[in-house]
């Protein structure tokens, strides 16, 4: 794919930041929603309702017949009992001119009264008191008459009569009853506006049966809850399955360099094996620069990697003799996590602004304990970018990499990642896949670094790398 063509499907930065952003934020809510009592509430209705079990529970509503409810029975038991004679003449008796009469003579005292002089009157005293020739003048003549006063009176003979009925004796057998009882609860309960609703609804349409029914009310509140905006959004986002690239990956490692200073838990800025064994930083054979501490920076939450012209001493590394100081006209920058951060398979990315390429190497490269395999993420030099591997075949170099024209990339932000699985090595810019590998895949831990510098004599001025972010991510199932 040539240059032009390229160009035209890569997005543009601010738009796949956006869209990642937006996924993030979209992503965020759908962990929150899923913790949610509302989602709790739709999960629980959504398993009842698609149920075959409400399925049958609806039907059976819809098809049931009053007279096969427990209610129906409580019905008929009322009706039968209503119909028993003695409860029938239990209640007319009650409401009878005799149950006056009776209630009035026993609550006066009367009855009682009669009752204590019949036993005087019945005695054997009174018997031979009775034979005397002065019973008259005595004091059982006078109980006699008080006696015959209560018997013929009027309402004690129709008490009499009353309390010896076999109606009244019916009436005193059901007044505490269970019976009797079973029936004033059962009156109570036909007659309850709950029992009325409900014979008059098993009665009804199907429809009206189960619009009545607490089943109607969860599927009202399902059906609500299915119109919410938050689970219409969660839907969609099941449904497009959008959070996938989120969620397989975990951040391993990353640096937005938003504070003052760089974080030296996480980097270093000399090469690892000078930082290692010297305590010091040093140059490669081919280099015009040395490297010095101060052209790595933070600024405006960018960290910025300078190269520029200016004297400096330092120490360069030659295969044959080792480690030899050098003047250098040119100093530039680098940092590397070779201390504190290093991993096998993942994906590395970071926002990156190269400039002046022509001029000036700038690289987001990765490495492990030697230098080659030689993974670039991103390489700039003379006017051009690559993005591929640098291994060894039989001590013959080989670059494997897609290469293009750096002028379009040259002051613009552009996100660089790397993917590496155990079969494969991926590129992409702002997630426009441009190259892989599928064939000598590295297999050690590896450890991230950005780094500038000049190889060509030139007069640079100054010139940044800027780098706006860097994070690094394992698979999930990896871990």
């Amino acid at each position: 794919m040539g240059l032009f063509n390229l160009f035209n499907t890569i997005p543009a930065t601010y738009k796949v930041e956006s869209r990642k952003e937006q996924l993030i934020k979209q992503h965020n809510f759908y962990k929150e929603f899923l913790a949610s009592e509302k989602y709790s509430r739709f999960s629980q209705l959504n398993e009842l309702v698609l149920s075959e079990e409400f399925k049958l529970r609806k039907d059976e509503i819809e098809n049931q017949k009053f007279s096969d409810t427990e209610e129906a029975e409580r019905f008929n038991r009322y009706n039968d009992l209503k119909k028993d004679s003695s409860i029938r003449s239990y209640f007319a008796f009650k409401s009878s001119k005799d149950l006056k009469t009776v209630t009035k003579i026993e609550e006066s005292g009367i009855a009682d009264n009669y009752n204590e002089l019949w036993k005087i009157v019945d005695s054997q005293e009174f018997i031979q008191a009775s034979k005397q020739d002065d019973f008259q003048s005595s004091d059982f003549f006078r109980i006699k008459q008080e006696f015959d006063k209560i018997k013929n009176s009027a309402d004690f003979k129709a008490y009499t009569r009353i309390s010896e009925s076999s109606e009244y004796s019916n009436y005193l057998e059901i007044k505490d009853s269970d019976v009797l009882a079973e029936f004033l609860e059962l009156e109570k309960f036909i007659h309850s506006e709950g029992f009325i609703n409900f014979k008059a609804l098993l009665s009804g349409s199907k429809k009206r049966k189960f619009l009545n029914s607490e089943e109607f009310k969860l599927l009202q509140e399902y059906n609500k809850l299915l119109r919410d905006n938050d689970i219409i959004t969660l839907k969609k986002l099941n449904k497009n399955n959008k959070f996938h690239e989120i969620e397989k990956w975990e951040v391993t490692f990353e640096d937005d360099f938003n504070a003052s200073t760089i974080d030296s838990e996480k980097w270093s800025d000399k090469y690892f094996w000078g930082d290692e064994v010297l305590n010091k930083g040093y140059s490669i054979e081919g280099d015009l620069h040395a490297f010095k501490s101060s052209n790595v920076a933070i600024a405006n939450n960018l960290l910025k990697i300078t190269t520029k012209k200016e004297s400096a001493d330092g120490l360069i590394w030659n295969p044959k003799f080792g480690f030899v100081p050098k003047k250098f006209d040119y100093t530039s920058g680098l940092i590397n996590t070779g201390k504190s951060f290093r991993q096998k398979y993942g994906k590395f990315e970071a926002k990156i602004k190269i400039s002046n390429a022509n001029a000036i190497n700038q690289a987001f490269w990765m490495v492990a304990e030697k230098n080659i395999p030689h993974i670039n993420i991103l390489s700039a030099s003379k006017g051009k970018i690559e993005m591929g591997m640098i291994t060894k075949n039989n001590e013959q170099v080989i670059n494997d990499a897609f290469k293009a024209n750096a002028g379009k990339f040259d002051n613009k932000f552009f996100i660089f990642t790397f993917e590496w699985t155990p079969e494969k090595l991926t590129w992409y810019i702002n997630d426009k896949e441009v190259k892989s590998i599928t064939s000598n895949i590295p297999t050690e831990p590896m450890y991230i670094a950005f780094s500038s510098g000049i190889t060509k004599e030139n007069n640079i001025g100054s010139s940044s790398m800027e780098i706006d972010w860097v994070r690094s991510y394992s698979l999930k199932e990896m871990n």
